[in-house]
């Protein structure tokens, strides 16, 4: 990710998130993911930060997700699915 001084809460930063396990989503290549852990921890020298992972894949859409539509400034691409109960929390460090 990025020195967690500079992670700010509604960032998006890819990353990523193997190895996973069962139904986490993973991959080979790096996943657009959103910061949810409030900015007071990114400011500690924990080095932690809780992300949400987007997707591009096509399932179902629910209540539980957000969508977000590409654009300069947050340097997506693709317009991906942030799944909101598939929160991770990744290291901000290295």
């Amino acid at each position: 990710m990025a020195d967690s001084r500079d992670v700010l809460r509604g960032d998006i930063y890819r990353a990523y998130l193997d190895p996973v396990f069962g139904r986490e989503q993973g991959g080979f290549e790096p996943r657009p993911c959103v910061v949810l852990s409030i900015n007071d921890i990114h400011r500690k020298s924990w080095g932690l930060a809780t992300v949400v992972p987007g997707t591009t894949s096509r399932y179902p859409r629910g209540n539980n997700q957000v969508v977000v539509d590409p654009s300069r400034e947050n340097g997506l691409s693709k317009r991906p699915r942030f799944c909101v109960i598939r929160s991770e929390r990744l290291t901000t460090q290295g």
